[in-house]
């Protein structure tokens, strides 16, 4: 049986008006990525990463070409049944934490599942917790937490709903090199543990190296590394 895409690009391209000019970011991207597959995106600064991200992510829309999850092409959606579907299927990863600050670790968890009306919303925070080993932490404010622990939280929050495809942005640049690494094991392990799809922005070519498939992001094309 032929693994399932869980995600495809199909002539992917970006423009940005500056001034007069039309700057072009991404040129006609293909990409296909099969169920349970890792695959990092890798380029220097500026070539385009997040920009590509953020276009598989439904936050932001392609000048042309198709950005297809789980068959479904998502530029054909409009923007609530868009929130809808990125909510359903699709986990992120920033950065930055994006954390709720008024709300605990175990609610900013819950949260994706109570916005999709899921049941047991409590017992599966708690699991997700469990697995990024801060269970102990689920009544702190992310003010009361490290920035290794917020990111944490954000991991576990990323993967609560069991999203067909988790798109991660550079998830330890934020934080010291020793921290990030437990971070990145605990990303890895979660990804493992649940057999899940994951596109992983870095300029850390050891966190490239430990997904199954690398492509470099240069000159707004993708090159198989």
């Amino acid at each position: 049986m032929t693994p399932q895409n869980i995600l495809s690009l199909k002539q992917v391209t970006k423009n940005y008006k500056q001034g007069q000019n039309e700057i072009e970011i991404l040129k006609g991207l293909d990409l296909d990525v099969v169920q349970g597959q890792t695959v990092a995106i890798i380029g220097q600064s500026g070539s385009g990463k997040s920009t590509l991200l953020s276009l598989i992510a439904g936050l932001d829309t392609p000048s042309s070409g198709d950005v297809k999850i789980n068959e479904q092409n998502i530029n054909e959606l409009d923007e609530k049944s868009l929130t809808r579907f990125r909510g359903a299927n699709i986990g992120i990863v920033f950065q930055q934490f994006h954390l709720m600050s008024h709300l605990t670790a175990l609610d900013n968890v819950r949260l994706p599942l109570d916005i999709l009306g899921q049941d047991n919303a409590v017992e599966k925070a708690r699991d997700a917790l469990k697995l990024v080993k801060l269970d102990h932490r689920e009544d702190h404010l992310p003010q009361q937490m490290s920035g290794g622990e917020n990111q944490r939280v954000a991991i576990a929050r990323s993967f609560v709903v069991n999203p067909k495809l988790l798109l991660a942005d550079e998830p330890s640049g934020s934080l010291d090199q020793e921290t990030g690494k437990v971070i990145m094991d605990l990303l890895f392990h979660a990804v493992n543990e649940r057999q899940m799809t994951m596109v992983l922005v870095t300029h850390n070519q050891d966190l490239a190296k430990r997904c199954d498939h690398i492509w470099e992001l240069k000159q707004g094309q993708l090159h198989k590394r």
